[in-house]
């Protein structure tokens, strides 16, 4: 058994017919009739899926079901929520290694102004004013 093996019978056509109109085709292939109508046919194909696409969107709309065109911007926004997680676990992670810094507590402010009754308004208290000493705040 020397030499090449043999090919299956399928291949040998292949080849054959190749051979036989490869050449016409690659020349064709090479022209601008054949750029042009390429050209064509993509424009009417983009055109017909947006009909498609438009025309499923709104049955789909019709019967209260999400289309691909929502399931895809629900998931762009999912993206984003999980991005906004991951930095704000990060920020925490990161605030949890600091070392805790004790603080006394924060005195709570004294007030003397009193809570109303419900339905009275606050009242004004007179505001007393008591004469300066000689000689301060002036000068």
């Amino acid at each position: 058994m020397t030499g090449k093996p043999n090919k299956p019978i399928w291949r040998k056509t292949f080849d054959k017919a190749e051979r036989a109109v490869g050449g016409r085709l690659e020349e064709m292939i090479d022209t601008r009739q054949f750029a042009d109508a390429m050209s064509m046919t993509a424009r009417v194909q983009k055109g017909v899926v947006k009909q498609v696409y438009g025309t499923v969107n709104r049955t789909l709309h019709l019967f209260g079901l999400s289309s691909l065109k929502d399931t895809r911007a629900i998931a762009r926004q999912l993206n984003r929520v999980e991005a906004q997680l991951r930095e704000v676990s990060a920020q925490l992670e990161a605030l949890e290694e600091q070392p805790r810094v004790t603080q006394a507590p924060a005195k709570k402010p004294t007030s003397t102004r009193t809570v109303p009754a419900q339905g009275r308004q606050p009242t004004k208290k007179p505001v007393k004013k008591t004469p300066k000493p000689d000689g301060v705040g002036e000068g």
